[in-house]
C-alpha cells in the first residue's frame, strides 16, 4: 500500500471518530462536512498564497491596495483551481475541461470584485487597516466561492 492510501486511510478513520464523537451519522452530513473541510484547507492554502502576495506589493512595494489584490487573486485562483478540481469537488467529467475553466474563473472573478468593493469600503472610505479589511472580505468571499463552487464544479447526481 502507497504512502498516499496509507494517508488517505488514516484520514477516513480521524473523519470517523470526529463524527462518532459528534454522533453525527447522516452519510449525506458527514460528505458534505468532509467536503467542507477539503474546501478550508485547500482554500486557507490560496488564501495563505494570496496574503503574502498581497503584503509583499502592498507594503514593500507600496503598490495600491485595489493592485496588490488584483497580482494577490491572480496567482492563487490558478492554484486554487487545479486543488479545487483535484481534493474538492468531484468535477463533473462530461463537461469540457475548459468550460470547466471558465466557470471556476467567472466565479472567482465575482468573488474578486466582491473582495474589491469590500476593500475599497473598509481600506480607503473606512479607514481600516489593509489587512483587517483583507482578512473581513475573504471569510465573506469565502463563502460565496463555496456555494457556488459547490453549484457549478460539482457532478450534479443523477436521479
Amino acid at each position: 500500500m502507497t504512502n498516499k492510501k496509507k494517508n488517505i486511510k488514516k484520514l477516513d478513520k480521524a473523519f470517523d471518530e470526529a463524527f462518532k464523537m459528534l454522533n453525527i451519522t447522516d452519510k449525506k452530513t458527514q460528505k458534505l462536512l468532509i467536503k467542507i473541510v477539503k474546501f478550508v484547507i485547500v482554500g486557507g492554502i490560496a488564501t495563505l498564497i494570496s496574503g503574502v502576495i498581497f503584503f509583499l506589493c502592498d507594503h514593500f512595494l507600496k503598490m495600491s491596495v485595489l493592485i496588490s489584490n488584483t497580482i494577490a487573486f491572480s496567482i492563487s485562483v490558478v492554484y486554487n483551481f487545479w486543488a479545487s478540481c483535484k481534493y474538492v469537488f468531484d468535477v463533473d467529467k462530461d463537461k469540457n475541461r475548459a468550460r470547466i475553466f471558465t466557470e471556476f474563473i467567472v466565479f472567482a472573478l465575482l468573488g474578486y470584485f466582491l473582495t474589491e468593493v469590500l476593500l475599497w469600503l473598509m481600506a480607503d472610505v473606512m479607514k481600516w487597516n489593509h489587512m483587517l479589511a483583507w482578512v473581513i472580505a475573504t471569510v465573506i468571499v469565502m463563502v460565496f466561492n463555496f456555494v457556488t463552487r459547490q453549484i457549478f464544479l460539482e457532478k450534479k447526481a443523477t436521479k
